[in-house]
């Protein structure tokens, strides 16, 4: 079960899966489509790879992308690590900090020139409960992780980092037709947890968790799926919100209301109160952006944009994008 792209694609979508595994990225891609004209809907899937812990590979990956001209509706930050063996990247970032967070701003950044054509479009970014157990003091002296262990407070960082990071691109985007949502999919038993490295206690504790409380994949989808297609309006005034999945607060009564923060029964918010510093949000996003711009030889930043002035009366402003042209890496 391929969670939350199938699903989209039944919409009549053409839905990319971007991965770094070429063969399981193409089997994915192949099963959606079997399933879906099985069933006889409209919708489209295919594969391009993408891999997160390379800062090259998500600049060529985005060039591919534009260069094919593809409207872009929809932008699904969902690839995610937890607690892989220790590791640096090539980029000189511990990897679940690159893959989780800095790969996601950095695409982000290149694909909002496409975003912004479409004029209503929306990026997902998915976060995890996990953020709550993030120290509640960023590392500004160290926020790529030099030294850090891959473990579960690590991972933490990276989910509270995406939260930050959603609710500061939701304020610079005003009038952009782009919205920003956060979601998260609870406890869910998907493939995350075939990789995580077992000679941690961290690994072995999460893996138990998983198999007795953990949802199927399908289920952990829900809140993305819901955030991707529900029309605007259901939307509005929300952007930068955490979404737990609304639609189980209908369709699950008794007792899932026990787990609810595992199964996604509720509305809830976020738990770290770094999420609602706005100051400290936006200084990690201008810092992230100054790490990325460095560490590729681009000029990356997010301003909040001036809106153009129209004749009184005028709806569907836009405000111009600024400093989005990507420029070729080092």
């Amino acid at each position: 079960m391929y969670g939350r792209p199938d699903r989209e694609g039944f919409h009549g979508d053409r839905v990319i899966i971007a991965t770094r595994n070429v063969e399981r990225g193409t089997r994915a891609a192949q099963a959606i489509m079997h399933e879906v004209k099985a069933k006889g809907k409209r919708g489209r899937a295919e594969f391009m790879r993408l891999e997160l812990s390379s800062l090259r590979s998500v600049h060529d990956f985005a060039e591919a992308f534009l260069a094919r001209g593809l409207p872009l509706h929809r932008l699904i930050n969902n690839a995610g690590l937890f607690l892989p063996p220790d590791k640096m990247t090539g980029d000189g970032m511990e990897v679940t900090l690159q893959v989780n967070y800095f790969a996601h701003v950095y695409l982000s950044q290149l694909l909002l020139p496409s975003l912004a054509a479409d004029g209503a479009s929306r990026i997902l970014w998915v976060s995890s409960p996990a953020e709550a157990a993030a120290p509640a003091v960023v590392d500004w002296d160290n926020l790529v992780g030099k030294g850090y262990r891959s473990d579960f407070t690590t991972y933490a960082r990276s989910k509270a980092y995406i939260l930050m990071a959603a609710r500061e691109m939701e304020k610079r985007l005003p009038g952009t037709g782009i919205d920003v949502y956060a979601v998260q999919p609870g406890l869910a038993r998907t493939g995350l947890f075939g990789k995580m490295d077992l000679r941690k206690f961290d690994s072995i504790a999460m893996y138990v968790a998983g198999l007795i409380f953990g949802q199927p994949d399908f289920l952990g989808a829900i809140p993305t799926i819901y955030t991707a297609s529900t029309p605007e309006e259901e939307l509005t005034g929300k952007g930068g919100l955490f979404l737990y999945g609304p639609p189980y607060k209908h369709m699950w009564p008794g007792v899932f209301y026990i787990t609810s923060f595992i199964l996604n029964t509720y509305q809830g918010k976020a738990e770290n109160p770094l999420v609602y510093d706005d100051e400290q949000c936006k200084r990690l996003y201008d810092a992230s952006l100054q790490i990325l711009s460095e560490k590729t030889g681009q000029r990356l930043q997010l301003e909040s944009p001036k809106p153009t002035r129209l004749p009184a009366g005028v709806a569907g402003a836009r405000f111009p994008l600024t400093g989005l042209v990507p420029m070729p890496m080092k």
